[in-house]
């Protein structure tokens, strides 16, 4: 069995207790985080399939934001072409209302930054994240955020944090999934 599915198993396991009375959020976490951390590409995709549900349209987002907890999506409001909101999608699967985005550019700028799920890897993200965790080396280092942006047409990035307790590490992929840089605080 894989690290990501012996993780995600974790996690379903320690899930069911939470449910039951048996651990609390907080211990959840911890669980997760002494496994690597429990980000993975579920959460996004049920984000960007929800925030589609809600707006009748295919989303075109610029940029969305992973935590343990929820997903933060900044998307085209549809029908508009320099209008943004964001959406954030929590780990209960509630998708909460959108607050518009101020001080957004014109057109031309917003349309340089928008890109659709098929533009990124998202469907890779736990290959992405493994290695992320992999490549930073940091003794009980864990994902703790993936952020996906992206800054013109032809630059969009995944960028993974890797926490430990005494270091980060910041693990940086183009939006197809191949490793660019890694920087080490």
């Amino acid at each position: 069995m894989g690290r990501r599915r012996a993780v995600l198993l974790a996690i379903a396991v320690a899930l069911l207790l939470a449910g039951c009375g048996g651990i609390s959020s907080s211990e959840l976490e911890e669980e997760a985080q002494a496994r690597g951390g429990g980000l993975g590409q579920t959460l996004p995709l049920e984000a960007l399939d929800a925030v589609e549900e809600a707006t009748g349209e295919p989303v075109q987002f610029t940029g969305l934001n992973l935590s343990y907890s929820s997903v933060s999506i900044t998307v085209l409001v549809p029908g508009s072409d320099d209008e943004l909101d964001t959406y954030t999608y929590t780990s209960n699967g509630n998708l909460l209302d959108p607050s518009p985005v101020s001080g957004v550019g014109p057109a031309d700028e917003v349309r340089a930054t928008l890109m659709t799920p098929d533009d990124v890897a998202i469907d890779d993200l736990d290959a992405i994240i493994d290695d992320a965790i992999e490549r930073a080396d940091l003794e009980g280092g864990y994902a703790s955020n993936v952020q996906v942006d992206r800054a013109s047409s032809d630059r969009t990035t995944i960028t993974v944090s890797v926490t430990s307790p005494r270091r980060s590490a910041t693990m940086t992929y183009r939006g197809n999934g191949e490793f660019l840089e890694a920087t080490t605080s």
